[in-house]
């Protein structure tokens, strides 16, 4: 069925339910993954890790670093995980997009542009 491969169109619950069901799945999807990327890997991990260096050279002496430190540490730790589980060629936040890596470094490149 090369339905949802031809021109963009608009699709509504009366082109019949099987056709329905399938595109909202396909939207639910590419969602989820451009929201994780965008909210949960860029808002979170890589916007995070740039505060750590700062915080760490310039509030030795503040009480907040000593709250701070395990969090850092612990984002630290799971982006390092994370760059060979996931980001690399072949990992999966890669292979979950339909375009590829060129797509998941454009993503996150446009998030720490904006952050």
């Amino acid at each position: 069925d090369d339905a949802l491969l031809s021109a963009p169109q608009l699709y509504t619950p009366e082109c019949g339910k099987e056709l329905w069901d399938r595109v909202k799945r396909i939207v639910r999807s590419n969602y989820f993954v451009f929201g994780e990327a965008q909210t949960h890997l860029g808002g979170t991990h890589l916007n995070v890790e740039q505060y750590i260096v700062p915080v760490v050279r310039n509030l030795r002496a503040n009480p907040v670093v000593s709250l701070l430190t395990p969090h850092f540490y612990g984002t630290v730790d799971i982006n390092h995980a994370a760059d060979g589980l996931l980001v690399k060629e072949d990992g999966g936040a890669v292979i979950s997009v339909p375009e590829g890596s060129a797509a998941v470094v454009a993503t996150i490149g446009s998030i720490l542009r904006a952050g």
